[in-house]
């Protein structure tokens, strides 16, 4: 028996420009070249008998063998723990009755009608009828071939897509047997598990360890199994992808490209996922297309559905059975290592390197009855993930336990000689910065409990730990540790995603970064700039500038916003917030605004939008099974969208207008360095504690490692106000605002007292002051959100925050440890001169013996008075002026 290829033209049919999809119903346009040579006559077994003119038959003899399904689930088997299906359509039924033959021409009576039929319903149907038997007759055996031309693609090849359609034909549209069939790269065969394994087992955990086997030997996720209603993937297939996908064509055509040539998604033509029950797409999204400095992705959505009887993948894949991420620490930690090797070597350069490990979220495989599952289409194209898909909720724990055997690997890998010179090809690659000269100098760190450098008790020092942010390795060392570290990292990376073979695949490291890399002191991290002589984490001066420009446009001249414009900006000075803690103090009232707001969409969204109503009636309901509480969820998501993204208009209060400027003036001021020192972020010992407290009348504070005491009695209106039992019209003071007066106050003192008995601030210490107030620990940690006088008194307390290296931190105390504070703050006055019995406090407190008495300047005094009493917003930069003597004086 002879077996057929059919051509048109002498050419092997193929595709054409554009596949016909159920959003398109024009047929085939034109015809590409294959080159039938290299698909057909290059065959030891092939001869060719004829290759005739258009319409007419290539034969080949023999015909070729392909392994059955079992001999593929043999290679790589089933697990009922991992598996889909979609429910039976009339277009998977159609699929059958074209292989199986039943509409061929003469099959039965009126049989051109019941295909002109079927073909009208949908035009995939037409696509199936007019392939199918086409597809049928494809030699696609080199697909197992090495594809050594991978890097070089600049398009996807349709010859490969027409091949590859013929073995999803051949294996009833089932993608998990094509991707068994598929070559090593597909599934990542290549991969040596046991060795792979037997390497990470001393530096990862038992669980880690599981799941690395787990993925290595089955793949991903961890659990999955679903019969899909038919109806819900006909939703996803009529809704299609995110609008952002035809507003980005170059982004999405780079972006399937590297995708494909990377073997990480598999392209077949889009309508064969409708005769699959074995497929089915999620809606694809363009993220960060006008970012300035963001790099543009593809996205997976695997999360969002419009009605809520509607079922995405993302909510139906189990992450119990995950490993846990923990990447949310490396930073921390990273910075921790910083401060300590500044310990350890105080007068020597602290170099930062980073390595970008490539596609790490692509490197576990999908397990491949899972393929079509995670597949989606874009144009002309369904692309089966055979590789894990960003934006599935399983893609970062697939990739934790990896990225912990890393970094294990490297810390262990550190300082052997071999690696360097086994590595010098990628070592010479990289730029390293000048040695400094003699006129640096570098910030001091001071050792504690916490922090004592990098040496170990024996003399030794400690091998370098290597910090691993998603794909990012974070490296700091010495300038000669440095080149074992780096070596270590290569060394790490390539043993477990494998050394690099570019013929066939990617490197995992990736070299268009490495190759750009400056070893320095001075390095962008993860959008942050570190420096180690200063030890600051900083916002750069491009984002600086990108947030100053918004503030300059959007946010000029502005009299009214709405949630969305607000919301921006709120995140935009949250992102300086992350290397400038103070900025936090400076917009509490952007946080009202926006809480103001959403407040306001939510009642005019109820008075005025009938369906809004319907939400919020549906999100109030008692739950009696699991469809109600899927309803209720879908419903407070679509309420809380409705309200965040209404176009609805509100006025800019003066206090909001006065903190958009001041924003703007910090921004605009060079002197301010958008940043904070390391020794104020990492864990250390406090270097002085203060304690104070406050009842409505009097206030006083104390600390034996700066021997000071203080206590003040406050003016009668503040006395007056404290004692309001409501506050109607906003004029009553809360003990919370005289708690935090206390804690500004005491601050206040540390800076004079550092600065009048010349205590070294060179290493950034922290003053740790304890209060037994909850809020008012809250409002000086992070920010006050809710008293309007708290919010004022933030602004005061940034202006000695930008005065001072001292870092400052508040803790709870229970009131019965905070007894002698407690005693300061209720001292009665002894005379009428005002005067107070300090020594009968000495005599109690022996503690207190050596204390020098504190008094508040007026000047500081005066603001904190104007706030209480006048709603005065004192102006941070103007604080910032005072000398450390300008706030106050020793009277005893």
């Amino acid at each position: 028996m002879r077996y057929c290829f059919y051509i048109q033209d002498g050419h092997a049919d193929t595709l054409g420009g554009s596949f016909p999809s159920a959003h398109d119903s024009s047929k085939r346009t034109d015809s590409t070249s294959i080159m039938t040579s290299s698909v057909l006559l290059n065959r030891p077994d092939t001869t060719q008998d004829s290759c005739l003119s258009s319409g007419k038959l290539i034969h080949i003899n023999p015909p070729p063998t392909y392994p059955t399904p079992a001999e593929l689930y043999r290679e790589f088997p089933q697990d009922i723990q991992r598996c889909y299906k979609a429910q039976a359509t009339i277009s998977t039924t159609l699929f059958v009755m074209i292989k199986s033959r039943w509409l061929d021409d003469g099959a039965f009576e009126g049989v051109e009608i019941a295909r002109a039929t079927l073909a009208e319903v949908n035009p995939d149907h037409a696509a199936l009828l007019e392939y199918v038997p086409k597809l049928m007759k494809v030699d696609f055996s080199s697909l197992r071939e090495p594809w050594y031309d991978y890097a070089n693609q600049t398009k996807i090849d349709r010859h490969r897509v027409w091949l590859l359609a013929a073995c999803a034909v051949h294996y009833n549209l089932d993608f998990g047997l094509v991707m068994r069939y598929m070559p090593d790269e597909t599934l990542a065969k290549w991969r040596d598990k046991d060795r792979i394994l037997a390497a990470a087992r001393p530096v990862v955990s038992d669980e880690d360890y599981e799941h690395m086997y787990r993925i290595l030997t089955f793949g991903c996720p961890a659990e999955f199994n679903w019969e899909e209603p038919a109806e819900n993937k006909e939703t996803f297939l009529r809704r299609g992808n995110h609008k952002t996908i035809e507003e980005n064509p170059e982004i999405v055509e780079s972006s399937v490209v590297k995708e494909v040539k990377n073997s990480h998604v598999t392209p077949f033509p889009r309508f064969l996922v409708v005769g699959s029950p074995y497929a089915r797409t999620t809606p694809q999204t363009v993220v960060n297309a006008e970012h300035e400095t963001k790099k543009p992705r593809l996205c997976f959505d695997g999360s969002t559905v419009l009605n809520w009887w509607e079922t995405s993948i993302n909510m139906i894949t189990p992450t119990t059975n995950e490993a846990q991420c923990t990447f949310g620490l490396v930073f921390m930690a990273f910075l921790v290592w910083i401060w300590n090797l500044r310990i350890s070597y105080p007068h020597t350069e602290i170099l930062l390197a980073y390595v970008d490990i490539s596609s790490c979220f692509r490197w576990p495989r999908i397990f491949p009855c899972l393929v079509g599952a995670f597949g989606f289409i874009i144009g002309a194209y369904f692309f089966a993930a055979n590789a894990m898909v960003f934006g599935s909720v399983v893609s970062a724990s697939s990739w934790e336990p990896f990225r912990r055997a890393i970094s294990g690997l490297a810390e262990s890998f550190f300082g052997t000689e071999e690696l360097v010179e086994k590595h010098r090809e990628y070592l010479d690659m990289i730029r390293w910065e000048d040695e400094p000269d003699e006129n640096v100098r570098f910030v001091p760190a001071k050792a504690c409990s916490q922090n004592k450098g990098i040496r170990n008790e024996d003399g030794t020092e400690r091998k370098t730990p290597h910090f691993i942010y998603v794909d990012d390795n974070l490296m700091a060392d010495v300038r000669h540790r440095m080149r074992f570290t780096l070596a270590a990292a290569i060394e790490a990376i390539f043993t477990i995603m494998g050394f690099p073979c570019l013929i066939l695949r990617q490197c995992a490291l990736a070299l268009d970064k490495w190759g750009v890399l400056l070893v320095s002191h001075n390095q962008v991290l993860l959008g942050l700039v570190i420096n180690t002589r200063q030890l600051t984490v900083s916002i750069s001066d491009e984002y600086r500038a990108e947030t100053l420009k918004l503030l300059h446009t959007t946010w000029a001249n502005r009299e009214s916003f709405y949630v969305g414009e607000m919301e921006e900006l709120a995140g935009k000075l949250g992102r300086i917030g992350q290397a400038f803690r103070p900025i936090y103090h400076c917009m509490p009232n952007i946080y009202a605004s926006i809480a103001f707001a959403l407040r306001g969409n939510d009642g005019f969204l109820l008075s005025t939008d009938k369906k809004y109503r319907e939400l919020v009636k549906a999100a109030k309901r008692m739950p009696t099974n699991d469809e109600d509480i899927r309803e209720i969820n879908f419903a407070m998501k679509q309420a809380a969208r409705a309200k965040h993204h209404s176009k609805r208009r509100y006025w800019l209060p003066l206090s909001l207008k006065e903190e958009i400027i001041f924003l703007r003036k910090i921004l605009q001021d060079a002197s301010i360095q958008l940043s904070t020192h390391i020794g104020h972020l990492v864990p250390r010992d406090h270097a002085f504690e203060t304690a104070g407290d406050s009842c409505k009348m009097y206030g006083g504070g104390w600390s034996t490692d700066l021997l000071y005491i203080w206590h003040l009695k406050y003016p009668d209106e503040v006395y007056k106000r404290a004692c309001y039992k409501n506050n109607k019209g906003g004029r009553a003071i809360s003990i919370n605002v005289l708690e935090m007066v206390v804690i500004i106050i005491n601050f206040a003192a540390v800076i004079f007292i550092c600065d009048h008995d010349g205590i070294d601030l060179s290493d950034f210490p922290v003053l740790l002051n304890w209060c037994d107030n909850i809020a008012a620990c809250a409002w000086i940690n992070y920010k006050c959100k809710y008293s309007l006088i708290g919010r004022r008194l933030a602004r005061l307390f940034v202006g000695l925050l930008l005065n001072t290296k001292i870092g400052i931190q508040a803790d709870w105390i229970s009131t019965h440890l905070n007894f002698i504070a407690d005693d300061i703050s209720r001292l009665k006055q002894e005379d009428a001169d005002g005067n107070f019995d300090y020594e009968k406090l000495r005599l109690t407190y022996p503690i207190l013996r050596d204390c020098r008495q504190f008094q508040p300047s007026e000047a500081l005094l005066g603001m904190i008075w104007d706030v209480l009493l006048n709603n005065a917003c004192p102006d941070p930069l103007t604080v910032k002026q005072l000398k450390p003597a300008a706030l106050g004086q020793f009277i005893s």
